[in-house]
């Protein structure tokens, strides 16, 4: 889990991953470089439960948290979820499930619920269910939603992690690079994370060099999410 200033959902995130039905599991929190509360939420985590590891960095960017976080895990599989994203109870149970089922699976991904600020239900995002249409849909943009992710850490390893030459797209770089490893992709849509659709839009924002104001109701919550699901699919394009 990479954070940088994520004091605002960064509590329910790691909640969520404590909570889970699958409890061989280690979080590793990479920080990078905050400077409000993040440092404090995380020390606190870590003292009250020994499966928290917290690794702090001088604010490198996103790809160095993610690649410092590859380095550090001992499990075969890691499994991504944002600062203002959680997982649902059973989501690593069931993809852990499915992933040791078929040795021929590397990447597995799930649907996700956007919920506004308040953690009400907004949408649910379904990308394609089946290898043959991942693949397809690779060709034109990222179909994974990065904070359902499940990969087996080897691979990601083998194929060289992160690369901040895609910054903005480091995700859909590595997913393209494991595919042609001939690994097989997979959607998990029991294993439901949730998203914020308000922070959603500031990291559009950010990507783009806007600031971006947090909707304050749900009606303004939805013209946001409208306008960042426009802005997405631009980005889709230009990858």
């Amino acid at each position: 889990m990479p954070i940088r200033n994520g004091e605002r959902f960064l509590q329910e995130a790691v909640d969520s991953v404590l909570a889970q039905t699958f409890g061989d599991l280690e979080l590793i929190a990479i920080d990078d470089g905050s400077s409000d509360s993040t440092p404090a939420i995380l020390a606190e985590a870590a003292r009250c439960d020994s499966r928290v590891t917290v690794v702090r960095q001088a604010p490198t960017g996103l790809v160095d948290a993610l690649n410092r976080g590859i380095a550090a895990t001992r499990a075969p599989f890691i499994a991504r979820l944002d600062a203002d994203d959680i997982s649902l109870p059973a989501r690593l149970a069931r993809q852990m499930e499915v992933m040791r089922g078929d040795t021929t699976l590397g990447l597995l991904g799930s649907y996700a619920e956007e919920i506004d600020e308040n953690g009400r239900a907004l949408v649910i995002r379904t990308p394609p269910v089946s290898h043959e249409t991942l693949v397809e849909a690779l060709g034109h943009g990222n179909p994974f939603i990065h904070s359902t992710i499940l990969v087996r850490t080897d691979l990601v390893r083998a194929c060289g992690g992160f690369r901040a030459a895609f910054a903005g797209a480091e995700d859909y770089d590595l997913w393209l690079r494991i595919a042609e490893r001939s690994f097989r992709f997979g959607p998990e849509f029991n294993a439901l994370c949730a998203s914020h659709p308000a922070v959603c839009v500031a990291k559009q924002c950010a990507r783009r060099g806007h600031r971006c104001k947090a909707p304050g109701s749900l009606a303004a919550a939805n013209r946001m999410r409208t306008a960042s699901a426009i802005r997405f699919r631009s980005l889709r394009c230009i990858i």
